[in-house]
């Protein structure tokens, strides 16, 4: 049998920094659709947030950042503790693509050598799929069956996305 998350992070060990960096964006807005399918405030912060970390990626515009950061968090602030939860993936993966950034702009500071990773935001993105899971199902088997599809659908995302060796 293949252990999906296993291989799955293996191979997200083994990205180039600047894909991880993308990948880890892509799988916190994908975690974000799935938590908020209505859509509401906190899910439109945190997919601003997302979509001006990845303009520093792409156009290495920092312009939105700072602004998209703190109404992420008054946002987040005024949010049930559930939908916060749930939005959290957003913050891990914008720390993960943009930390240096976040801390030029004085947004974050230095204190801390910790830096979050695509394999931490994969992990995070598979625990909101359990707790989406368990909050609609008592079976243990559901909750481990979402985190097993959410894994499923980052792997088959990553091989989208992986460029060619050749």
């Amino acid at each position: 049998m293949i252990v999906i998350p296993k291989v799955l992070t293996e191979l997200l060990r083994e990205l180039h920094a600047e894909v991880a960096r993308a990948v880890a964006l892509d799988f916190a807005e994908q975690s974000i659709d799935e938590s908020f399918p209505g859509g509401d405030a906190l899910a439109e912060a945190a997919l601003s947030y997302l979509a001006a970390a990845r303009a520093v990626l792409e156009e290495g515009d920092t312009t939105r950042l700072a602004a998209a950061h703190d109404a992420y968090f008054a946002a987040h602030s005024l949010s049930s503790v559930r939908a916060q939860d749930a939005s959290w993936i957003a913050a891990i993966a914008v720390a993960a693509a943009c930390k240096q950034q976040l801390e030029r702009l004085g947004v974050v500071i230095r204190a801390t050598r910790y830096r979050p990773t695509v394999v931490d935001v994969a992990e995070e993105a598979q625990k909101v799929a359990g707790r989406q899971a368990l909050a609609q199902h008592v079976d243990p088997v559901a909750v481990q069956g979402a985190r097993w599809e959410a894994a499923r659908r980052q792997l088959l995302h990553l091989i989208a996305v992986s460029p060619s060796p050749v």
